[in-house]
């Protein structure tokens, strides 16, 4: 069958979520694979494996070829919605968004706290609410230079953050992007991977400044 839901499909099982690297959305190539619950899945959890592929084509039918554009509204004349769905399909929500079990915190949707282990220190998601504790600071410009750069002014972005892909938006969807970002709810949420990480009882984790919450 065609693919009618582009960023999610089959969530609960399978999904095809695509990294754009350009102003067009319309080639299958820019998609990736991700394996894992809608709720659980995190960015780092992302892999590409084509006998995996191969098996889920086995089981739900490989797609047939793209003849037209499946994702809607990206090219919408409302930047808002834009935004919303450039940020959807980007994840920021998954990532900006603390878990306890696999489940998002409720009322904490964009306000940080999300702990992600590696090979970088470990570090917590940023508040990207509009809150005096997220990110209600940046202008567009900034925001732009942020995702441009991977740095707020001289500070450095953790690795984690996926910059590199990001930075190859185009300025309007960046700029959607934000636009979106400030209308999102307001919470505050203060998290700071520049301290040691401590008990936070906002979002029931363990992270920087969380003992001022």
């Amino acid at each position: 069958m065609p693919l009618e839901r582009p960023i999610w499909a089959n969530a609960r099982s399978w999904r095809l979520r695509k990294l754009p690297r350009r102003s067009s959305y319309e080639s299958a190539g820019e998609m990736v694979v991700c394996r894992g619950s809608l709720a659980g899945w995190r960015a780092r959890d992302c892999r590409l494996s084509h006998d995996w592929l191969a098996s889920v084509y086995r089981a739900e039918g490989a797609p047939e070829p793209l003849t037209s554009p499946v994702i809607t509204g990206v090219d919408s004349p409302d930047q808002v919605r834009m935004g919303s769905r450039l940020a959807n399909l980007a994840g920021c929500i998954d990532c900006h968004t603390p878990q306890i079990k696999g489940e998002n915190v409720p009322g904490l949707e964009f306000a940080g706290g999300g702990v992600f282990l590696g090979p970088w220190p470990t570090v917590a998601s940023a508040n990207i609410t509009p809150d005096a504790s997220g990110i209600s600071y940046y202008d567009e410009t900034l925001f732009l230079h942020v995702m441009r750069t991977g740095y707020v002014k001289a500070r450095p972005l953790s690795p984690v953050m996926p910059i590199s892909v990001y930075k190859n938006l185009t300025d309007a969807d960046l700029k959607a992007i934000f636009a979106f970002l400030r209308t999102v709810k307001p919470v505050k949420h203060q998290v700071d991977n520049s301290e040691p990480p401590t008990d936070c009882r906002v979002c029931r984790q363990k992270h920087g400044a969380g003992v001022r919450n």
